[in-house]
């Protein structure tokens, strides 16, 4: 699911901004949280803290693997949530609503116009899809060369 008010990222984050103002909340897309599987922990910056555009902004922990989280804007934490860190399945069954991650205040509002809107990100996740179907391909054809051997 993509909705259409909001700005994304290469690296599956949405932003939505908030009318008559300059902050923002941010969370992981519906394809983010599908690709990363079941969610098991949330890291999240402390509110008050600044972060440049690309800073670390959290950590979200599968049964697999740990990813860092990129800010996609500049600003100022000025609220975390904290019922992702206490229960990181959120982000799996709700991504746009009760699983968002932090709302920030924007200091550098431009920053928005180099995202994505939700026609950019239908067309990358469906290049992404591609690519992740390839690769599954081409995992099951060495696998079974290796079994044949």
């Amino acid at each position: 699911m993509i909705i259409e008010d909001l700005f994304y990222t290469e690296d599956h984050l949405w932003v939505r901004k908030e009318e008559d103002s300059e902050r923002v909340i941010i969370g992981l897309s519906d394809y983010g949280q599908e690709r990363l599987g079941e969610i098991i922990s949330v890291d999240l910056l402390s509110e008050g803290e600044e972060v440049s555009r690309d800073d670390e902004l959290a950590t979200i922990g599968t049964a697999s693997d740990e990813i860092v989280v990129y800010s996609p804007v500049t600003g100022k934490i000025i609220e975390i949530n904290n019922a992702v860190v206490e229960s990181p399945a959120i982000i799996n069954e709700d991504p746009y609503e009760d699983g968002w991650l932090i709302k920030m205040e924007l200091v550098a509002p431009k920053e928005l116009d180099d995202l994505m809107d939700a026609a950019e990100y239908e067309e990358y996740v469906e290049q992404a899809r591609i690519h992740d179907e390839e690769e599954a391909l081409l995992a099951e054809e060495l696998s079974e060369e290796e079994m044949e051997e």
